[in-house]
């Protein structure tokens, strides 16, 4: 075995994964596919349930405001005209940019009006409204009751504060962002595990610390676990799991005691880990990984087997 070789081997325990990359970016395409098909929103006509849209000239009203416990008004409601020169009712809250007939516009107007479409909600005109919007014609000769308004209006209106399938489609694009930041985070981390790997060979290398590792990689048996990310010889263990850094050598030959182990600082954790305890009271993680598997159980295994001074296999 020539350092050459036992410089790739442990680069390859330190290899991108694809498999977490791929299943994110499926996962974001996914989202963002769903989320670009969108809601359909049919014409609102004021005589069925569900998301509609309106293209309005103006309205007009208010005709009824709803207030909250501290009586601040917190949605109004307007007779609104549409391109086709029909009249249905609305619900806005209290940022309305359409133009109200009678403060923003007059009769003149009217002809030059270019039609915004609204959307949201259609629901059921419920009886208090249904009453208010029938006071509001009280006076000018028209023939409105609360018999008789679905005639004219119909008997829903078009609730535009419901924009729920909006954020709906809002949250798709946004996880579907955040799924394809993972995927990349992810691709790259092996990136820079591999080139943290590389230069802490090259350092232990030109201070002669790597000579003494790799000689007992070449004169007895060896193993390199590529899940686990664990490289072990006769008296040393070579840990590429370690976060935050290249890898980390622990000597065995004072370990003592081997065993499975999820907790860090006394707290648990998610994470599996193999714990190595030394006569001198140390501890050491190595081997992190998610979920155990026959690998790592043999890692275990094999670990064990070596404690109390570092028998041979």
């Amino acid at each position: 075995m020539k350092m050459e070789e036992f410089k790739k081997d442990l680069l390859s325990l330190c290899k991108r994964s694809i498999l977490g990359p791929v299943l994110f970016l499926l996962i974001a395409v996914g989202c963002i596919l769903l989320a670009s098909t969108g809601t359909d929103y049919d014409p609102f006509d004021g005589t069925s349930s569900g998301y509609a849209k309106l293209d309005v000239v103006y309205v007009m009203g208010p005709f009824a405001e709803q207030t909250n416990e501290d009586g601040n008004t917190t949605n109004e409601y307007y007779i609104a005209e549409d391109a086709d020169g029909y009249w249905l009712v609305i619900g806005t809250n209290m940022y309305n940019t359409l133009p109200v007939y009678g403060e923003d516009i007059g009769e003149d107007d009217i002809a030059d009006l270019t039609p915004e479409t609204v959307y949201g909600y259609s629901t059921e005109i419920p009886d208090e409204l249904a009453y208010y919007l029938v006071d509001y014609f009280d006076g000018t000769g028209a023939d409105l009751t609360t018999d008789n308004y679905t005639d004219y209006f119909g008997s829903y209106y078009l609730d535009t504060t419901d924009k729920d399938a909006g954020s709906i489609d809002l949250f798709l694009y946004i996880f579907g962002g955040v799924m394809a930041l993972l995927a990349v985070i992810i691709f790259f981390a092996g990136g820079t595990k591999r080139r943290a790997v590389k230069k802490q060979l090259k350092a232990m290398e030109e201070s002669g610390e790597l000579q003494t590792i790799f000689d007992d990689f070449a004169s007895g048996q060896k193993f390199f676990y590529n899940k686990a990310k664990i490289a072990m010889s006769q008296h040393y263990i070579i840990d590429v799991s370690v976060q935050g850094a290249g890898f980390r050598v622990v000597p065995l030959e004072n370990v003592v005691n081997v065993f499975k182990c999820n907790m860090v600082d006394g707290e648990p954790t998610s994470t599996n880990y193999i714990a190595l305890e030394t006569a001198d009271g140390k501890r050491y993680l190595v081997a992190a990984c998610a979920k155990t598997g026959r690998e790592f159980d043999n890692v275990l295994m094999q670990l064990k087997s070596m404690t109390n001074g570092g028998r041979q296999w």
